[in-house]
C-alpha cells in the first residue's frame, strides 16, 4: 500500500511538472513571437519614414544643387552669431521652419467652390 501511495505521488509531481515545463514553453514562445513582431512592425516603420524622407529631399536637394555651385564652407558659420540667430539660421538651412513654404508642402490645398471656378 505504502509503496502504490508513493508511486502516485511521484507520477502527481511528475504530471505537474510536466505541465509546469509546458506552460513556460508556450509563454516564452509567445514572448519570442511578440518581440520578433514588434521587431518586424518598428523596421517597417523606419523603412518607410526613411523612404518617405529620400523621396521628399529629392526635389530640395535637386534644387540645391542647382543653386550651390561652390562646395565650401559658408561664411556665416564662422561668424560670431548670437545663439538665437544661429538657430534660425540652422533651422533654415535643415527645413525645420515654420515658414509657410515648408508646411505647405504637407497640407492638402483647400478645395474653390464651385460657384468661384470659372
Amino acid at each position: 500500500m505504502v509503496v502504490v501511495a508513493a508511486v502516485i505521488v511521484i507520477l502527481i509531481i511528475v504530471v505537474v511538472v510536466v505541465i509546469v515545463v509546458i506552460v513556460v514553453v508556450v509563454i516564452v514562445v509567445v514572448v519570442v513571437v511578440v518581440v520578433v513582431v514588434v521587431v518586424v512592425v518598428v523596421v517597417v516603420v523606419v523603412v518607410v519614414v526613411v523612404v518617405v524622407v529620400v523621396v521628399d529631399m529629392g526635389n530640395k536637394l535637386r534644387t540645391y544643387s542647382k543653386i550651390k555651385i561652390s562646395y565650401e564652407r559658408e561664411k556665416y558659420t564662422g561668424a560670431n552669431i548670437a545663439l538665437a540667430y544661429n538657430k534660425c539660421i540652422t533651422s533654415l538651412r535643415i527645413s525645420t521652419h515654420k515658414l509657410e513654404i515648408e508646411l505647405g508642402r504637407y497640407q492638402k490645398p483647400t478645395p474653390v467652390p464651385a460657384n468661384e471656378t470659372m
